[in-house]
């Protein structure tokens, strides 16, 4: 009986290994993973697929091993985050692979990573405080995303200490110059009519952009007195040359000014007794009590400090 040649076919293993899994990632955000399979037998693994899956078993991505070298092949494969937060595993598998003479077998390997809602950072800046009770109160609202999302036209609200809403807005279309994504919106309110301190808070709703958002309110405070109704010229002066001092700070109780070229600072006071305080670096200190009844000058020397 005349025997039958048969073609024998190595079998070999491989492993797979993934590295640079991100811990945590923004929803929706790109994942850049590095894949290796290796044969312990060092075959040259070039074009093998390689296959991503969810936990539900669904295809996240395909893709072949693009280089190779003497025991092996490798994959740079960027992937893109799921937009829900909350935590994921998903699993790299090789796949069998066979040439005329080798048969190698398939590998797999878990990984795992958090999604993460996007971060939007709020922030007030520019308050006009002091400001007079009743008087309009300016403010700047600003809000950046953690993954750089643009926030043009994201709704916001300003609320008082009490909870009553004071004012809403949306922020603009345009990113402040020299900032990262900040966009913002000036707003001219309504002060308060009573005098003292007020605590007001700005919330925004992230509802409608395109990825999960979480956003912290920020708080942001000024002071609010009887309207300004006096006018305080106040002249700064070195004590010995009698020279006007320029960029001397100014303040009469919560009012402040920095003087001119000239050595002046205006300010539009309330009336009353008041502390009237002038510095400058390089200056001792100066500060004294003034009863405000009427416009006026006041004229300040200042000598220089003692050397230590």
């Amino acid at each position: 009986m005349a025997e039958v040649d048969r073609e024998v076919v190595e079998t070999h293993e491989t492993r797979i290994s993934i590295a640079d899994v991100p811990g945590a990632i923004d929803a929706g955000g790109e994942m850049a993973l590095k894949i290796d399979v290796s044969c312990p037998s060092g075959c040259n693994l070039q074009g093998m697929a390689i296959k991503i899956v969810d936990s539900q078993g669904d295809e996240i991505a395909e893709a072949a091993l693009s280089s190779a070298d003497e025991a092996g092949g490798e994959l740079e494969l960027s992937l893109k985050a799921p937009v829900e937060p909350g935590e994921y595993t998903w699993t790299a598998f090789a796949l069998r692979q066979e040439t005329e003479d080798i048969l190698h077998e398939g590998s797999s390997a878990e990984f795992s990573f958090t999604v993460k809602h996007h971060s939007i950072s709020l922030t007030v800046w520019g308050i006009s405080s002091p400001i007079g009770t009743g008087e309009k109160l300016k403010v700047t609202v600003g809000g950046a995303c953690s993954a750089n999302c643009s926030l043009a036209g994201l709704p916001f609200t300003i609320e008082d200490a009490e909870g009553n809403q004071v004012a809403a807005g949306e922020l603009g279309q345009e990113v402040l110059p020299q900032t990262r994504g900040v966009y913002w919106r000036e707003l001219e309110l309504d002060a308060p009519g009573e005098e003292g301190v007020h605590n007001w808070v700005v919330k925004c709703d992230p509802s409608a952009l395109e990825f999960p958002h979480q956003a912290r309110p920020c708080e942001f405070a000024f002071r609010t007195t009887m309207p300004p109704e006096h006018t305080v010229t106040v002249q700064v002066f070195d004590l010995y040359t009698e020279l006007p001092l320029e960029d001397a700070n100014v303040m009469v109780g919560l009012y402040r000014g920095v003087t001119d070229q000239e050595g002046i600072a205006i300010l539009r006071v309330a009336g009353g007794k008041q502390d009237l305080c002038v510095s400058k670096q390089g200056y001792d200190f100066f500060q004294t009590s003034v009863d405000i009844t009427g416009d006026e000058t006041i004229k300040v020397e200042l000598p220089l400090a003692a050397l230590m």
